[in-house]
């Protein structure tokens, strides 16, 4: 895992053809410090990224871009996920939620990232699989059944490409023990590739 300890995060989406403005955030380094500490409490590898700032990507500009008017005047703090096992993520995420505990602060968590790369249509091939997967994950999270995505498949799972499964997991991780309602928007297969958008609405 790695955690940005940087004073600013900046990024835009100019590579991709778009003239939409970048974003420049201040991180939030009382929060990174808390998630290390207790990261490594769990004996969970995690790497501090200390560059002068750090260059945000598609996988965070992207929602960022729709969210942005709300962020506004809020610090931000990019964290990567690894290929440790889920469970692995599932503690980091236990370990998010200390830390913001900790801090007394709301934080809000956002997971990004592509599910299956194989639906049909696809530039990058097309496995049935893909499908599959794609469908007993909107059904463990529309019940918010945690096990069931930690027991997906591990082939189900390479069969079906995906490069988001592990920020789901995380965030799984950081609502464990909270009653949490959640609200499917959108499931679609643009391109061949799969997105799900899905709002984690805690019960008070």
């Amino acid at each position: 895992m790695t955690i940005s300890f940087t004073k600013f995060s900046e990024g835009n989406l100019h590579e991709w053809g778009t003239t939409i403005p970048g974003h420049h955030f201040e991180n939030d380094l009382e929060l990174a410090k808390l998630i290390v500490e207790n990261a490594r409490k769990k004996n969970i590898p995690v790497t501090p990224i200390q560059p002068n700032s750090y260059n945000l990507d598609h996988g965070i500009l992207v929602p960022i871009h729709y969210l942005s008017r709300a962020m506004e005047g809020l610090p931000l703090l990019p964290i990567s996920f690894s290929y440790q096992p889920l469970k692995i993520h599932f503690a980091f995420g236990q370990a998010i939620q200390k830390a913001a505990e900790q801090s007394k602060k709301r934080v809000a968590f956002i997971a990004s990232g592509d599910l299956s790369h194989y639906l049909k249509g696809s530039s990058y091939g097309y496995h049935p699989e893909g499908a599959v997967f794609e469908k007993q994950l909107e059904e463990a999270l529309s019940y918010m059944d945690t096990e069931a995505v930690l027991n997906l498949d591990p082939e189900l799972i390479e069969r079906a490409g995906e490069c988001g499964l592990r920020s789901i997991v995380i965030l799984l991780g950081a609502l464990n023990g909270f009653e949490v309602k959640t609200t499917i928007f959108s499931h679609e297969g643009p391109y061949g590739v799969g997105y799900m958008v899905v709002s984690f609405q805690m019960k008070q």
